[in-house]
């Protein structure tokens, strides 16, 4: 919510301090181009590349080293050495690199790139982890294989990258509706994941291995008070009072209450709800607004993770850790 609501500003901007006629791909920068000086377009565009680089570098190894571990060790070789996983990452992360480049080239806009990613979330992601989760009965590990199965080669072939040989075909029927086929492959998939279910299923579900496992520990927890204690061995610290939680949930509050009214005001901006006055000190103050808030997070990651080395240190104990930082 809080990046749709930071691209809707953006966009709100770009419309308004450039122009209609502004591309959706190049408009962040043509705004700050438009309102900052020479020196500080520079310095904003050699962060915004930073961070590209970073996120990108950060994908790769997450991709790559999923390959090595998930795939390699666990499938293919389980007592694979250290340098064989370190030169499986590497070939992954060059695979994934040459594969990213390639499909980059086969869109006409970033917006066309990220919705077509998207797409892979639902049938492929969000309905079997869903689907998981709440499953109350008898449940088979492959399940969820089938549904992500079909949710990825399912959507690879109705919405394919580049036109394949059946994609004029498709696109004259309903499956080449826009939405349609994650839709489609959704319900597919919870069908696929049902099945599946109700003729292999054998494990328990996850809410039955929860209760179970809560059982457990309430009839621990019972045994313990059921048993007198004499003396305790070690003084029991309390991190987080209930003076401190309540303190978090007003300062939760008022965080809550403010992106609301931002997104309200976004809004009556966008509908011009607004006098034009009005409108333009809101959408002048969003770029400082947004600046301070970006310096506020980096200020406090900074801070929080000079704490942590000092409680890895042992200066500082777990107590005041969490007094410092909440």
């Amino acid at each position: 919510q809080l990046w749709m609501t930071c691209t809707g500003t953006i966009g709100l901007m770009a419309v308004y301090f450039v122009g209609t006629d502004i591309h959706g791909d190049t408009a962040i920068y043509e705004t700050v181009a438009t309102l900052l000086p020479p020196g500080l377009f520079g310095i904003w565009a050699t962060a915004v590349l930073a961070a590209a680089m970073s996120t990108y570098d950060s994908s790769l190894l997450i991709a790559a080293a999923a390959v090595g571990r998930d795939l390699y060790q666990r499938w293919l070789r389980p007592a694979a050495s250290d340098k064989s996983m370190i030169i499986v990452t590497r070939v992954a992360m060059i695979a994934f690199a040459v594969l990213s480049w390639f499909m980059s080239t086969q869109f006409d806009a970033i917006w066309d790139i990220w919705i077509w990613a998207s797409g892979f979330m639902v049938p492929a992601v969000v309905v079997p982890f869903f689907l998981g989760l709440l499953w109350p009965w008898k449940r088979s590990r492959h399940a969820g294989w089938v549904c992500m199965s079909i949710g990825v080669f399912g959507y690879l072939a109705l919405d394919p990258p580049y036109p394949m040989p059946w994609t004029p075909a498709v696109e004259g029927t309903i499956w080449g509706m826009p939405g349609f086929s994650i839709l489609a492959l959704w319900l597919l998939g919870a069908v696929g994941y049902c099945l599946v279910n109700l003729i292999w299923g054998k494990e328990d579900s996850v809410m039955e291995q929860y209760r179970a496992e809560k059982a457990r520990r309430d009839q621990e927890e019972t045994d313990d008070r059921a048993t007198p204690i004499e003396e305790a061995d070690e003084e029991t610290t309390v991190l987080v009072t209930p003076e401190k939680e309540e303190e978090y949930r007003k300062h939760f509050g008022l965080a809550l209450m403010g992106y609301v009214v931002l997104n309200v005001l976004i809004l009556m901006c966008f509908f011009n709800l607004l006098p034009a006055g009005l409108t333009t000190a809101i959408l002048a103050v969003m770029p400082v607004g947004l600046l301070a808030f970006a310096i506020m997070i980096t200020k406090w990651l900074i801070g929080d993770m000079k704490l942590l080395f000092k409680v890895g240190r042992g200066d500082m104990s777990e107590k005041e850790f969490v007094d410092r930082t909440f």
